[in-house]
């Protein structure tokens, strides 16, 4: 990489990328560099797994959909939850044909009353 590849002129950090080829360049075959300490944060699978950090991946979660949505221009978008828990209608007749007790049948009626959606 030459001088003036590494100088900041318009950014005041560099690209994540240039920090990356900047870690790659240097020599990786000491004691020092060996070890896990000597990894970059981004590049520590690790460090990032540490139970620590869990509020920081689930920022890196919402961070990511975020800026993939924004890229692609998309500026709302409508969620719905809660159906993966409904089996499906053909699903449904079946717990109604096998439900032993009153509970097990009334269950699998309100299952199917749902399983349509």
């Amino acid at each position: 990489m030459t001088e003036e590849e590494m100088n900041l002129t318009e950014r005041r950090f560099y690209k994540a990328e240039q920090e990356a080829q900047f870690d790659e360049s240097r020599p990786n075959d000491t004691p020092q560099t060996r070890h896990p300490t000597y990894r970059l944060a981004f590049r520590d699978t690790d460090f990032l797994l540490r139970e620590e950090l869990r509020p920081v991946r689930f920022q890196l979660e919402l961070l990511k959909t975020e800026m993939l949505l924004d890229e692609a221009n998309i500026g709302s978008t409508l969620v719905i939850c809660g159906s993966a828990r409904i089996p499906s209608p053909e699903m449904c007749e079946q717990m109604l044909t096998a439900a032993v007790t009153p509970e097990l049948k009334a269950v699998a009626e309100r299952l199917i009353a749902k399983s349509k959606y």
